[in-house]
């Protein structure tokens, strides 16, 4: 009977892929991603579907708290370089639904995977189930964090899930950052045949498993060049690794509200995401000369998103201060207008745009606006960009 009920979901599999793609077309029109339902269709119709079509791509995951969507995109882009067809789930969609949607959406109308390898970007509390549904060739490991503590409660609590995950892994290689919270912990949590330590050594020189690479990759912020240091180890454990390697970043543009530049009428905008205390931290140092005298645009949607920013420290608080005009916008507005007069030194009052307010702000802005953003307001801030022709919309290739 087992048998039966498999033969006929493979049989059913093309129709169900169809009907996938007619979701995600339909939300797309709505002006919608159609990120997480085209999944939860394939899912509901097929609960096997990942395990039966993962096997015709080598699979590369990445994990961590911070700059799981860039490095995705950067290994994607570096494999593409070298002629591979490649895929993943590059809206961020990151959990079971996410990625059955990334999968379903690039099979053909046989049900199959006609792409050499799938980059996936994993949430760390789905690095263990996806893991054994996915049977990854490699596993790349960012950083970990304090992050989401509504959800993820810790970072030694996310770690002990990031080792149950770790734990299970015997044929996949795991590429870890030597300067990451916890490595020590997860080098000995792994038992598989590979592992690879990497680390950004300088501006210009990477190490990847005991060798040193110089490289020319012009990208703002330290912490995009971390990334390229994860991404060039998932690159390097897969044996695509070449002197030439780092020439594609001469073409490669950042996805969204990662410090990509988009032009205004007469200015432009820096959208920037800031997850966690310590990425704005990190953000603010390395930006200090720009907050002086900018527009600041703030945005997040969802209250624990953003109770952290109580907790700055004093420079990073006196950084934010700097900016010449502060403007909140989104659904918590009033709540990060409270947070900010509160602990912004120099900034007693705020203003709270409504979508339409901020959109003339973008119209007719002089002087350089920076956006600090959690994902549901950059989601939110692009969508009222994308709507002007300034940058195309998140989900858009």
């Amino acid at each position: 009977m087992l048998n039966q009920v498999t033969d006929k979901t493979a049989e059913r599999l093309p129709d169900i892929i169809r009907r996938a793609k007619e979701i995600r077309k339909n939300q797309n029109e709505a002006g919608c991603g159609g990120t997480v339902l085209p999944g939860e269709y394939i899912l509901k119709n097929c609960p096997d579907f990942l395990q039966r079509v993962s096997g015709d791509v080598r699979t590369i995951m990445v994990g961590g708290t911070n700059g799981k969507t860039t490095t995705t995109s950067m290994i994607v882009h570096m494999l593409r370089a070298k002629g591979f067809r490649v895929f993943s789930n590059r809206e961020g969609a990151n959990k079971t639904e996410g990625i059955a949607t990334a999968f379903g959406l690039h099979c053909n109308s046989e049900g199959k995977l006609d792409y050499d390898f799938a980059v996936v970007e994993c949430d760390e509390l789905f690095l263990l189930p996806m893991a054994t549904m996915l049977k990854p060739e490699v596993l790349v490991l960012t950083n970990l964090y304090k992050d989401q503590v509504e959800r993820l409660i810790s970072a030694e609590h996310t770690a002990k899930e990031i080792i149950r995950a770790i734990s299970t892994l015997t044929d996949c290689t795991l590429c870890l950052n030597r300067d990451m919270n916890f490595y020590e912990d997860f080098s000995g949590a792994y038992h598989g045949t590979r592992r690879i330590p990497y680390r950004l050594a300088s501006e210009h020189t990477l190490e990847i498993d005991g060798c040193f690479y110089e490289m020319t990759v012009d990208l703002p912020m330290k912490y995009n060049l971390e990334n390229v240091a994860a991404a060039v180890a998932a690159v390097y454990a897969v044996e695509q690794l070449f002197p030439e390697s780092f020439d594609c970043f001469r073409d490669y543009k950042l996805p969204f509200g990662r410090f990509d530049r988009i032009a205004l009428p007469d200015s432009e905008i820096r959208v920037v995401l800031a997850k966690n205390q310590i990425a704005l931290e990190r953000i603010c140092a390395e930006l200090s000369e720009l907050l002086s005298g900018c527009m600041l645009f703030m945005c997040y949607e969802y209250l624990p998103d953003f109770l952290w920013l109580e907790d700055l420290d004093p420079e990073t608080c006196r950084n934010i201060g700097r900016a010449e005009r502060i403007c909140v916008l989104g659904d918590c507005a009033e709540d990060l207008d409270r947070i900010i007069r509160k602990n912004f030194t120099g900034h007693s009052s705020v203003e709270i745009l409504s979508d339409e307010q901020a959109v003339h702000l973008l119209q007719t802005a002089k002087q350089p606006i920076l956006a600090i953003v959690g994902y549901c307001g950059m989601l939110r801030l692009n969508k009222l960009l994308a709507a002007e022709k300034y940058t195309k919309a998140f989900w858009e290739e």
